[in-house]
């Protein structure tokens, strides 16, 4: 991973905490060379956020809820997914070549299965769209507008063990109000809906 906050200060394009100073003689080649490096960038920012909730999970039995106060501008659901694909699509598996999102798109299947798909679609250069394309052809991922959510009571259950974990953490605060939140608002569609799950 380049640290694009550390290039030389000689550098047509120096990044700093607050954006990018672009200098106005930069050529077009360098301006397009950096535009590639801040993908990359991104999209391991993807992978190491991921792989930092996995290794605190494993090693201090703390979860993304915590982690929420430290990036307190991502959604819970995005810090979710990042540690849901980084968990399973282990590094070894996952081409440089491939962004996040395709892997994010195999996360689900067998780790054989992933190995197939991302090399495939590394070798024919599918976009993110093409791979879904090519899961739908294949049975493998069911066709848009027909894939099932998780049930809400499974959201309910994962939300309870999140919010029992959190109430371990005195500064857990603000995630165990929004927790709470989410929670009783799904309880409400669920009685809506007619669902038998107990509140």
């Amino acid at each position: 991973m380049t640290n694009l906050l550390h290039r030389a200060p000689q550098s047509q394009i120096t990044v700093h905490r607050l954006g990018a100073y672009i200098r106005p003689d930069v050529s077009y080649e360098e301006w397009v060379r950096y535009g590639r490096e801040l993908y990359a960038e991104y999209q391991s920012l993807q992978w190491a956020i991921g792989d930092w909730l996995n290794y605190g999970e494993a090693h201090y039995g703390e979860t993304y809820t915590q982690a929420l106060e430290i990036f307190p501008e991502h959604a819970y659901q995005t810090m979710a997914n990042y540690k849901y694909v980084a968990s399973r699509v282990e590094f070894s598996r996952r081409r440089e070549t491939l962004s996040w999102s395709h892997h994010a798109e195999v996360a689900a299947l067998s780790p054989r299965e992933q190995t197939r798909w991302l090399k495939q679609a590394d070798s024919e250069s599918w976009t993110k769209a093409e791979l879904i394309g090519e899961l739908v052809k294949s049975g493998v991922r069911p066709a848009a507008g027909k894939s099932e959510a998780p049930p809400l009571e499974e959201t309910l259950r994962v939300i309870d063990a999140e919010l029992e974990d959190a109430a371990h953490h005195p500064q857990a605060g603000v995630v165990i109000d929004l927790l709470q939140t989410m929670r009783d608002e799904i309880a409400v569609a669920l009685e809506r809906l007619g669902d038998k799950y107990v509140v």
